[in-house]
């Protein structure tokens, strides 16, 4: 049992986290200062990091360290001390090695290592089933990330909290958290491809935990397309097709796996075995062969195996079976949860009914809104059929009435009529053409824009200048070199606002926006990135604005 857990970490280490190698890139320059033989033993340790012997090269690069009398070669030999106590699950070593190597990243700036050892300490967290301890050490993340401005670090954040979720079984938090992730990849260069199509397959294996199967299998077929060596999505578009019983789409997957060399497959190499054994047991399911692929899933490890052995069960229409195999995963899944972190699952527990009693209550409130609306819509609708029907018989009966003495008049006016009728025609071509001039002024002047208030408005928005609680109106139009004397009026007809209710309109679509893409974050720090600092302020604007609160609004958008 020992090794089989040592064995899962070992492949968490290599596909959850950032890689040791990663970690490592961000403190290059201090390698490159090691000597030849010593950098050497570094790279090989890193290489080789599960072996004891890498402790050793260690405490040469610490006493490297005392040499030189540069801390900077101690945080090396931490995190080589740090990689070791990971696979071999010594949580004593681990933190206190963490803590040193953190501690001297944040010290010398060196942020990428940073944001990677710190996601090596939740996952370490995350395999002690401290669930709430790492998930406030993930949002800690987010927000330092956010502090230094490094998107590295925001990915690093939201990706471990996609990870926590979906270790609790909350797929839908986990996709949007992954989802989160990728977007804090968009706009950088081709370095991070490795971090945002790892992204992108912990959004596709999300969507077939949720039953989204299109989606997972559009997901897998674009990864596989750029790297037609990725098992992961392979494993994932099997699994689709497997549940969906496409026999045909599902062979062509076996037959990828199969023919794949395991040398060529780098980090994933770990993974091969199960999941080679995997996409086996499913193919001999399909074939008939239940009994022979139950046998070959009790050789992956518990957690595989018995969701494996689900899936089997179910396909062979075995759901007594199926149900019980079930049944015994939750049971484990629970244990897992509780064994030694009654303290942690405590408190997440208390967060998760405060969460649900504050939706519920949401809830009825926005159901109690609906019922009204409804009545209030039927009261319209019957107030106006009655006055429909009262004034058409009014009209009715006034026009009975008026209708013999209009036929006597319409003799008389016809002839008057006709005498008019060649005069008004000039009259109105006459009209006409001053009309269209008139028409070709008011079009030339609407779109006549003003440049010093397209300049003003670009660099409003570009810059995000709305979002500063502090925004001096007057200073931007001095660093713009615009004069006040008519600016003020040329905004306010080429934008229908003043400029204080076109900042404040972009503050409320800003913190709407917010909502909808950030449901981790609170109500006060919304208005705070949105440049409000006062929360009864935010709630009074964000009312008016859109006719309803803020956390009415983010309820209809989660």
């Amino acid at each position: 049992m020992k090794q089989l857990l040592k064995t899962t970490v070992l492949i968490t280490l290599l596909l959850v986290l950032v890689p040791v190698k990663s970690s490592a890139n961000g403190v290059q320059p201090i390698i490159d200062e090691l000597p030849s033989a010593l950098k050497d033993k570094f790279e090989d340790a890193c290489n080789h990091i599960i072996c004891d012997w890498v402790l050793g090269v260690a405490d040469t690069i610490e006493m490297y360290s005392k040499d030189k009398d540069d801390d900077r070669f101690l945080m090396l030999a931490s995190m080589i001390r740090n990689y070791h106590a990971f696979v071999n699950n010594d949580s004593v070593q681990f933190f206190a090695n963490n803590d040193v190597t953190l501690e001297l990243a944040d010290k010398h700036k060196y942020y990428d290592t940073y944001f990677a050892e710190a996601l090596n300490r939740v996952t370490f967290l995350l395999n002690m089933g401290r669930n709430y301890s790492a998930m406030k050490y993930s949002r800690f993340l987010v927000d330092k990330a956010k502090e230094y401005k490094h998107p590295m670090g925001l990915f690093t954040g939201y990706h471990s909290i996609g990870n926590i979720y979906e270790k609790m079984g909350l797929y839908h938090q986990a996709l949007l958290a992954f989802k989160e992730a990728d977007r804090t990849l968009n706009g950088l260069g081709v370095e991070f491809n490795e971090y945002r199509n790892y992204c992108r397959q912990d959004i596709a294996q999300e969507n077939y935990y949720l039953g989204n199967y299109e989606e997972a299998e559009r997901g897998c077929l674009d990864l596989i397309a750029k790297d037609p060596l990725d098992i992961r999505s392979i494993s994932v578009l099997a699994s689709v097709y497997f549940k969906a019983n496409q026999k045909d789409k599902f062979y062509e997957c076996y037959n990828k796996i199969d023919t794949i060399n395991p040398s060529q497959l780098g980090s994933y190499v770990a993974m091969y075995p199960n999941v080679k054994t995997n996409i086996l047991a499913q193919r001999l399911a399909i074939d008939g062969k239940t009994d022979e692929a139950l046998q070959l899933a009790n050789t992956l490890p518990y957690l595989e195996c018995q969701s494996l052995k689900v899936d089997i069960y179910m396909h062979a229409n075995l759901w007594e079976e199926a149900f019980y195999c079930q049944k015994e995963l939750n049971t484990h899944y629970d244990s897992l949860n509780y064994a030694g972190n009654e303290n942690d699952m405590r408190e997440i527990n208390v967060e998760m009914d405060h969460l649900y009693k504050t939706t519920q209550q949401e809830k009825k409130i926005t159901a109690l809104r609906y019922h009204i609306s409804i009545g209030f819509l039927l009261f319209l609708i019957i107030l106006g059929t009655c006055s429909y029907f009262i004034h058409r018989n009014v009209i009715i009966s006034k026009s009975n009435k008026a209708l013999a003495a209009n036929l006597d008049k319409m003799l008389e006016y016809k002839t008057l009529l006709m005498e008019k009728y060649t005069t008004k025609e000039e009259d109105h071509k006459k009209s006409d053409i001053v009309n269209d001039d008139k028409k070709q002024e008011i079009t030339d002047d609407k779109y006549c824009f003003n440049e010093d208030v397209s300049r003003y408005l670009h660099e409003l928005t570009t810059r995000h200048l709305f979002t500063n609680p502090d925004f001096d109106r007057n200073a931007l139009l001095t660093e713009l070199n615009i004069h006040r004397s008519s600016f003020f009026s040329d905004f306010e007809r080429q934008t229908g606002l003043s400029i204080s209710k076109f900042i404040l309109k972009m503050r409320m679509e800003y913190a709407a926006q917010l909502i909808k893409n950030n449901p981790e974050y609170t109500l006060e720090a919304i208005a705070s990135e949105s440049g409000i600092l006062s929360r009864t302020t935010f709630y009074r604007n964000f009312t008016n604005y859109f006719g309803i609160t803020p956390s009415a609004y983010r309820s209809e958008h989660i």
